[in-house]
């Protein structure tokens, strides 16, 4: 409790006192004496006790001062000893504080400089310790990152740092994110300053996750199917994706902003939708769905159906709402068509189903009966949920049913003749008065043709990208392989016949023939392309691919093969060759799975006379290249042995398996005029034959390549920007007779040319260089001297493949990487297209 404040007193003031009373007393005592007492005997006596008195009253008042004075005393000590109990427990729970809390802390005196505190957490947001910090107030720059550094240490030099974010570069290199403040203390030593930083590294990351979540919802909003509006409380217009405005003829800058009801709708449905949007607050606790027409910005009308969400703030209020808008209008239209065509319903393609309101069918036209692969007549009476093949779209028209609600959805279908099929559906309420539903109407219509467009479309972009990757890395492969079989050219030409290294760069020759064969193979296949089919020994291609697959095989799996030695000559593709092997093989080891298998590969030549054609309705009597593929896996169930080849059927677990490799086969196979069948039993494997009908001679003379080397003395520029490809372009050209001016530099080669441009007969340059590529050398070459003959060489260019070259400037267009004998014959062939009398 608070103390009672005694008054002060001093010394000065005790002495005052003492001698006034005792004046007081000597006076007052001599003068009662001398008046009360008459004989010197009493008077003697009265001034005896007169003294003892004195010095009773004396040492009484004396008794009472000291006593209050040291009861004052005691209390001021207690005072002081409480507030100095005080100060140090607030002293202790600013240190317990400061300790503990999540930024780094220190406190500076601003007089001295001296920094008096740091707190714990200094040493984890700075990775320094204290006593640096305690030594030199500025010892914390040490971990700063130096491009941050130099601004923060000029702000200190003016004095303050103030609020500021900045990066940490630590011991091991990561960098972290810190936000600086300071703060102005006052104390009994004189101002302080404190310095505050928080590691804020996760919050940026987290911040930066949410603007890439962002941005990707935004692309996500962009590339939808449907039109997305969100309209805000003032029925403004807050936000709009590109469908929207495409479907409205809006531009997005146009229409934010803008009010939604008095520019977006017609004058008739304002009111209503409006007040239906107004009701959403307490009416659409849930998403629900409403259909309304809509103005374009050309003053059309269109019929767009609605799913609305409500949006609430942080209170909870009603804040607008976000819409999903599907354009019905042509849809509609159709449904309109359909109704005036009631007499004519037995005849029309879609499905048409009448059902009770539990789903069970009591009219279905013939179209409908075709579509679930049943008889006229077969689905009467059936139970409509029970032909889906499962999924939540039966959940969901079966509850909007019972609501007596419109359903539309896509339904997968099971049909007992065959695969299923996925139907879009719509099934509409028939009602026999207010509110009382006596039947639903289901049209349907087979959209699983459409569904596998989509997938192929997805695939073919898929491809595509791979195709743009595959282009950029074949080019700097081509450039490799190129100096590669260019060096070697130039080896074998300066050895003797008897050189024992010939045979090994002969060797080296063809490996780059066969590498520069893949790299066009890899170009095909991203392009998916359809390569030109040519005479094809089967034999290697399917070698190669095994020793490919050999590689993605466990060790537990063994590959056999049994290719036929002699000549399997087939009008093919390679690339799609090596894509049949490589799939039959990878369905092979999947059913064989973790445990120990064999797959056999075999390549014979048979021929199919007419009663073993008649067997194989597909085959006619022929001579035929057969390629097995057999394992020894689990087998393929019989109701499955007719589905294997339907595109995207699998019996692999999700994730497994797209369902397309033994489709892609069949499609191959089919157009390369040739036949696939399998023979399996449970548990036994199964083998896959394909039929290929063999190249007759005429084909297998087809596109022999005239060997030799084109040799000549003209002058030849030489330009590519790979110093070793005009290296090796130089040697081949010089040994084979051609005078020879290499630059790396195209604008370098122009400008030579531009000199004297009678100087050279002919211009062999690459295609892709920096700063002027092969086509504007040639161009720019031709119109300064018209004669001059141009050979552009590339390793992949998509921008050239239908170019008319003559036109260009170009006369001859050779692929990298080009062998010595390609480069002289498109050298000579230019050259006498220049000069028919050359």
């Amino acid at each position: 409790m608070p103390f009672r404040r005694t008054p002060h007193l001093s010394p000065v003031g005790v002495s005052l006192s003492y001698a006034l009373v005792g004046s007081l007393w000597i006076l007052c005592s001599d003068f009662l004496v001398d008046h009360l007492f008459q004989t010197p005997q009493l008077i003697a006596q009265a001034q005896t006790w007169k003294g003892w008195f004195f010095i009773a009253v004396t040492a009484l008042l004396l008794y009472v001062v000291l006593s209050r004075r040291e009861k004052a005393l005691g209390r001021h000590v207690a005072d002081v000893e409480a507030k100095e109990r005080a100060v140090e427990q607030k002293e202790r729970l600013f240190r317990q504080l400061a300790d503990n809390i999540s930024e780094a802390l220190w406190v500076q005196n601003v007089s001295s400089g001296r920094v008096v505190y740091a707190n714990p957490r200094y040493e984890d947001v700075f990775g320094l310790p204290r006593q640096g910090l305690m030594a030199d107030p500025l010892d914390f720059l040490r971990g700063v990152h130096p491009d941050d550094a130099p601004d923060l240490r000029d702000a200190l030099g003016r004095g303050r740092a103030g609020q500021r974010q900045f990066r940490l570069l630590w011991p091991d290199g990561s960098t972290r994110w810190v936000d600086w403040r300071e703060i102005d203390l006052e104390s009994t030593d004189g101002p302080l300053l404190a310095r505050l930083a928080q590691d804020i590294t996760d919050d940026r990351d987290r911040l930066g996750q949410m603007r890439r979540q962002r941005d990707l919802t935004w692309r996500y909003l962009d590339v939808a199917g449907v039109i997305m509006v969100a309209i805000g409380p003032d029925e403004t217009v807050r936000m709009i994706n590109r469908k929207g405005c495409e479907a409205l003829g809006w531009a997005e800058a146009e229409a934010l902003g803008v009010n939604w009801f008095d520019n977006f709708l017609p004058a008739d449905a304002r009111e209503q939708t409006r007040n239906l949007f107004h009701a959403m607050d307490a009416s659409y606790p849930q998403a629900r769905e409403h259909e309304n027409l809509v103005l374009t910005k050309g003053g059309g009308l269109r019929l767009v159906k609605w799913r609305n969400v409500a949006l609430r703030d942080e209170q909870g209020r009603f804040d607008g709402c976000i819409s999903s808008g599907e354009d019905v209008t042509e849809q509609r239209r159709n449904m309109e068509s359909r109704r005036r065509l009631t007499l004519a319903v037995e005849h029309v393609a879609e499905g048409v189903l009448i059902t009770d309101t539990k789903g069970l069918i009591e009219y279905a036209n013939s179209a409908a009966a075709a579509i679930a692969g049943l008889a006229q007549g077969g689905l009467v009476g059936q139970n409509w949920f029970e032909l889906a093949a499962g999924g939540q779209a039966p959940v969901a028209m079966a509850q909007a049913m019972r609501d007596g609600e419109v359903w539309r959805g896509v339904f997968d279908l099971r049909r007992p003749d065959g695969p299923g099929a996925e139907m879009e559906l719509t099934a509409s309420p028939v009602l026999s008065g207010p509110g009382l539903v006596a039947n639903y109407v289901v049209l349907i219509r087979d959209v699983t043709h459409e569904r596998l467009l989509e997938r192929k479309l997805r695939q073919a972009q898929k491809m595509e990208a791979i195709g743009t990757l595959a282009s950029g890395i074949t080019h700097d492969f081509n450039n490799i392989l190129g100096a590669i079989i260019g060096y070697a050219e130039l080896c074998l030409w300066d050895l003797s016949d008897d050189s024992p290294l010939r045979q090994n760069l002969e060797q080296v020759l063809v490996a780059g023939d066969r590498a520069k064969d893949l790299v066009q193979q890899i170009l095909t296949f991203s392009r998916q392309a359809e390569q030109e089919k040519k005479a094809l020994n089967l034999g290697p291609v399917i070698k190669e691919s095994l020793k490919l697959m050999r590689a993605t095989l466990p060790t537990t799996v063994e590959l056999r093969q049994d290719i036929s030695a002699e000549p399997c000559l087939v009008m093919a593709d390679p690339v799609q060759m090596q894509q049949v092997v490589m799939n039959l093989c990878t369905n092979a080891a999947h059913a064989i799975g973790d445990r120990p298998g064999m797959i056999q590969v075999t390549l014979k030549q048979l021929d199919v006379d007419r009663d073993r054609a008649a067997s194989h309705p597909d085959l006619a009597a022929g001579r035929y290249l057969r390629l097995s593929v057999g394992d020894n896996g689990r087998g393929i169930a019989p109701e499955h042995i007719e589905k294997i080849f339907d595109p995207y059927f699998t019996t692999k677990k999700p994730g497994q398996g797209t369902g397309l490799g033994l489709s892609t086969v069949h499609g191959i196979v089919k157009t390369h005029g040739g036949v696939i069948n399998v023979y399996s039993e449970p548990g036994q494997g199964a083998t896959f034959s394909i039929w290929l009908p063999l190249a007759d001679e005429a084909e297998r003379g087809a596109g022999v390549m005239e060997p030799g080397l084109y040799a000549g003395t003209e002058s030849v520029l030489l330009v590519d920007d790979e110093q070793t490809l005009v290296e090796t372009g130089r040697g081949l050209l010089e040994r084979m007779g051609y005078r020879v001016t290499a630059f790396t530099s195209a604008t370098e080669a122009l400008a030579a040319f531009a000199q004297d441009p009678d100087s050279f007969d002919v211009i062999v340059t690459d295609q892709n260089m920096p700063h002027l590529s092969g086509l504007s050398l040639a161009k720019q070459a031709t119109a300064i001297r018209p004669m001059v003959a141009v050979v552009l060489c590339t390793g992949f260019s998509e921008a050239l493949t239908n170019a008319d070259f003559s036109d260009l400037g170009v006369d001859q267009f050779v692929m990298k990487p080009v062998l010595g004998n390609q480069l002289g014959r498109a050298i000579r062939a230019a050259l006498a297209a220049k000069r028919p009398n050359l």
